[in-house]
């Protein structure tokens, strides 16, 4: 009679834990699903040549298929790769000089080394004549004007 009963007490318990399973599992497939979604940004708008206004001395950035020309830095440093995936765009800056400080005892040291950098932007606006990016520092808008020689 004994073993009736465990028999029956564990057959309980089985069916009972896989109930349990089976309602975890349906508000686990009910539940609404998040998605991450990616602004699309159309990439052949980028293509062309930015100005901080019509008055600036120099272009802020010249896009082109995959690299991007930064006018005001060093000629020889001037020509990065690009990415833009969904609103985010990266410019990769190889090998670039960076000032680095150093403690020593108690004074501080400054020297040069070479890292390779990311700028990382979200892109908040793309159109024909208007990009707007935004970084942790700043947020610039810039125009596209096509006119202008003096790169």
């Amino acid at each position: 009679m004994k073993f009736k009963n465990v028999l029956f007490l564990l057959s309980f318990t089985l069916i009972l834990a896989c109930q349990t399973k089976k309602a975890e599992n349906k508000e686990i497939n009910s539940a609404p699903i998040l998605a991450e979604y990616v602004t699309e940004v159309d990439t052949s708008l980028l293509k062309g040549i930015w100005w901080e206004s019509k008055d600036a001395p120099t272009a802020r950035f010249v896009f082109n298929d995959t690299t991007v020309y930064i006018p005001d830095q060093e000629t020889d440093l001037s020509e990065f790769k690009y990415s833009l995936i969904g609103d985010s765009l990266k410019i990769f800056k190889p090998n670039m000089a960076v000032t680095e400080l150093s403690i020593k005892g108690d004074s501080l040291e400054t020297y040069e080394t070479f890292k390779d950098l990311i700028e990382t932007y979200k892109v908040e606006k793309l159109t024909k004549d208007t990009l707007i990016l935004s970084s942790e520092f700043e947020v610039s808008t810039l125009i596209k004007i096509q006119e202008k020689q003096n790169i």
